[in-house]
């Protein structure tokens, strides 16, 4: 299984302007999304990390930045994910 270093960004080439551009796919509804639905039938890929941040916003409107990590014992786990080449 190769390893590759791609830009991440989830702005597919047909789509154009200021549109606000999704981050995330959530699970209930990524089969039925015309936005993700091809990529999560043919474009599938684990990504390797160390750990990944969660944003909570408080109620004064201010936000903190949570980082979520393995255990010690584990240096490194595995991120689901899609990705999107052009021309597909």
């Amino acid at each position: 299984m190769p390893i590759l270093t791609l830009r991440t960004s989830t702005r597919p080439f047909r789509v154009h302007g200021a549109r606000k551009q999704p981050i995330n796919a959530r699970a209930e509804s990524v089969f039925g999304s015309r936005y993700w639905g091809a990529a999560i039938r043919a474009r599938r890929c684990l990504i390797p990390a160390n750990s990944w941040d969660e944003w909570h916003r408080a109620e004064t409107g201010t936000k903190s930045r949570w980082r979520i990590r393995p255990r010690i014992d584990a240096p490194l786990f595995s991120l689901g994910g899609l990705y999107m080449t052009h021309g597909h």
